[in-house]
């Protein structure tokens, strides 16, 4: 059958498609994501990558849940309908030792049943940490040691000072020292919460790899990632593949024994809406389906509520039961990477490797995160892409539903609201514009 279709040159090529589109240039339907990220849904065989990249490994998917200490000593219950929803990985944010005790003591019966826990800390200080760890090693409650993780991006991001990552610095270095289980790894998450591209995301990930990991004496057996999950599904996907890519090519060019990548994606907060704020479900489906499929270990589904209290527990649920949906009724996990060999997603991953690799360059031109200069370039080119990402919004040009396009009819038109207004549609953008005043 497919010898009837006969090769076309690029003109008659570009003549059909005219046609098709009733005489419109087929490059009006070209554009750009995050200012330098390409997309061209029609190509030919010469625009399209020549090299076929080599094989993604995508691990088995496990339901997340992810908590602060807060919620579920408020809310024990969590952990409890989490267990009995087949949850596989539960991640625990804690910055109090005390939150910490509290947490073991009254949750030991559930601790023994879980495959997977990773607790996260944001606490600088060896006499914290040191408390954190006799807790944790005096508990039975544990069937196998939980992982920690020091989380510190946030920490700079708050202080916008380089001696927090001095500081993390000579702490991991004495954590490893002395031995603590405390698991190696980055929780990028801060990044998007405070506007970054994705190609951001990856480059300062490339910093991390060899600036952090690589002076390490030896590579750990495991190594964590926390990454951000927006609304772009194509860009999404191509993000956590060039992830992938990355990783695959650092263990080869260092020649670093095979050490697996686990990717924890968590769904982006950034345009979640206080308006219709059940819209903000499909914004969550939508994030953890291009997790999925861009090959995730797990995803943390945020709540698509802002109004905690009673909500919790059902927004939880909501949460957990979006991965199942994806899982047993789409069948998404049935096959492994559906869309390798994708020129589209091929061809974003590839654009998303190169412009992370030139701005891992300049970061490393500018002296890197121990120096002011590096990091002042570090939260300019944030602040430029959080305000280009904002303008977007505002202009329509970032569409995002029920808040700047298809308002309710009792809703005041868009072109009446203040800018201020505009922006508390979006709590976090907000949040993020008043941070970055301060």
């Amino acid at each position: 059958m497919f010898e009837t279709f006969k090769p076309q040159d690029a003109q008659t090529w570009n003549q059909l498609l005219s046609q098709e589109l009733k005489g419109k240039n087929p490059s009006l339907l070209n554009g750009k994501w995050e200012t330098c990220i390409e997309y061209q849904p029609f190509y030919l065989q010469d625009s399209s990558i020549k090299t076929p990249a080599e094989p993604i490994f995508f691990p088995d998917y496990q339901v997340g849940s992810f908590y602060t200490a807060t919620d579920l000593l408020t809310y024990p219950q969590l952990l409890n309908y989490a267990l009995e929803n087949d949850v596989q990985f539960v991640g625990i944010y804690i910055n109090d030792p005390d939150n910490l005790f509290q947490l073991v003591e009254s949750t030991s019966p559930l601790s023994n049943q879980y495959p997977r826990v990773l607790f996260y800390y944001s606490v600088p200080s060896l006499e914290i940490f040191e408390n954190i760890t006799q807790i944790l090693e005096s508990t039975e409650s544990f069937s196998t040691p939980p992982v920690t993780l020091y989380e510190w991006l946030s920490v700079f991001f708050e202080k916008h000072t380089s001696n927090s990552i001095k500081n993390w610095y000579e702490l991991k270095t004495t954590l490893t020292q002395k031995n603590f289980n405390c698991a190696e790894g980055i929780d990028l998450y801060a990044f998007d919460s405070y506007g970054a591209y994705s190609y951001q995301e990856i480059g300062f990930f490339q910093y991390y790899l060899y600036h952090f990991l690589y002076p390490l004496k030896s590579i750990p057996k495991r190594v964590y990632i926390t990454i951000s999950l927006s609304l772009n599904l194509n860009l999404q996907i191509a993000k956590l593949r060039a992830i992938r890519r990355v990783w695959n090519q650092f263990l080869s060019t260092n020649q670093i024994p095979s050490t697996e990548l686990y990717i924890i994606g968590k769904t982006s907060k950034f345009y979640l809406s206080q308006l219709l704020e059940e819209n903000n479900l499909i914004r969550n489906t939508i994030s953890t389906l291009a997790g999925i499929l861009g090959g995730c270990n797990t995803i943390a589904v945020t709540p698509h509520t802002f109004k905690k209290d009673k909500n919790i527990i059902h927004a939880d649920r909501w949460a957990r039961n979006i991965q199942h949906l994806l899982i047993h009724e789409s069948g998404l996990t049935k096959v492994k990477d559906p869309l390798a060999g994708s020129y589209f997603i091929e061809n974003l991953t590839q654009q998303i490797i190169e412009n992370a690799e030139k701005w891992y360059k300049q970061l490393e031109n500018k002296g890197g995160v121990f120096t002011e200069t590096g990091l002042e370039f570090i939260t300019q080119e944030l602040l430029n892409a959080k305000q280009h990402r904002v303008e977007l919004a505002i202009s329509k040009e970032l569409p995002i539903i029920g808040s700047n396009l298809y308002r309710m009819p009792q809703d005041p038109p868009l072109k009446e609201l203040t800018h201020t207004e505009i922006l508390m549609m979006l709590p976090y953008i907000q949040r993020i514009a008043e941070l970055f005043e301060q």
